[in-house]
C-alpha cells in the first residue's frame, strides 16, 4: 500500500464522515483517479453499506489492483477506465450523488482539472445535501503557496512536466463556476493538504 495513501486515509475519512456518516437511503459515489484502490476499499468499509462506490482510473494497469483491494466488498462496483478529458465517455447525466477525487489535479495537465469539473457538472445530482465534489490535495490560496515544502513539491512537479503543479483555489473557482459548481467548504488537513468541497448549484 502506498505510504501516502495509508497515511492520509484516516484524516480524509474523518472529514468525509461529516457529510456521509449519517445519510439515509441509497447513495452513489464516483471516485475519479482511484489509484490502486486504497481509499475506496477503506471508505467502503467505514461508511454505511447503502453507499455504493464506483472506482475509476485512467491507467488501465491499475484496474486489477483496485479489484484486488476491494475484493469481497459488495458496495464497491467493478472499476472502470475513465479519462476526464473525454466527455463522450462520461457516465449518464445526474447518475451520482457524490464525486471523490484525491491527488490528481497537481499531477496532471490543466485540461484534466477542467474535465473533472465538467464531469461533476454532468453526473452529479443537484441536491442541497448531496451533489458534492470532494477534492483532496495541496492547493495555493490566492497566489500564496505555503509552506516551503509545498513550494518545493510544486517545483519538482513542474520539473517533471511544466504543465503539472499545485493549483490555486482562485483558478479552481473560475473553472468551477463555468461548470455550475461553487466552493462550499475548505478543510485543512495534515501534511499541508486540504479537502475542497464543491456543490452543484
Amino acid at each position: 500500500m502506498p505510504y501516502a495513501a495509508e497515511r492520509n486515509r484516516e484524516p480524509i475519512r474523518e472529514v468525509l464522515a461529516k457529510y456521509l456518516a449519517h445519510i439515509t437511503g441509497s447513495k452513489t459515489i464516483l471516485e475519479v483517479s482511484s489509484g490502486d484502490g486504497t481509499h475506496v476499499s477503506n471508505f467502503a468499509k467505514a461508511f454505511p453499506s447503502s453507499i455504493e462506490w464506483h472506482p475509476t482510473e485512467y491507467d488501465e494497469q491499475l484496474l486489477g489492483k483496485i479489484s484486488a483491494n476491494s475484493a469481497g466488498l459488495e458496495n464497491v462496483m467493478p472499476p472502470s477506465r475513465l479519462d476526464v478529458t473525454e466527455e463522450s465517455a462520461y457516465p449518464e447525466a445526474a447518475s451520482f450523488d457524490y464525486l471523490y477525487n484525491a491527488n490528481m489535479v497537481h499531477i496532471s495537465e490543466w485540461n484534466c482539472t477542467e474535465g473533472l469539473f465538467k464531469l461533476a457538472n454532468k453526473v452529479l445530482r443537484p441536491d442541497s445535501a448531496t451533489g458534492l465534489l470532494f477534492m483532496y490535495g495541496p492547493f495555493a490560496v490566492d497566489g500564496v503557496l505555503e509552506p516551503e515544502s509545498n513550494l518545493y513539491f510544486d517545483s519538482m512537479l513542474k520539473e517533471r512536466n511544466p504543465l503539472f503543479g499545485v493549483r490555486d483555489i482562485a483558478d479552481l473557482k473560475e473553472v468551477a463556476a463555468k461548470n455550475g459548481l461553487e466552493l462550499k467548504d475548505i478543510h485543512e488537513m495534515p501534511a499541508h493538504n486540504k479537502i475542497l468541497v464543491w456543490i452543484k448549484k
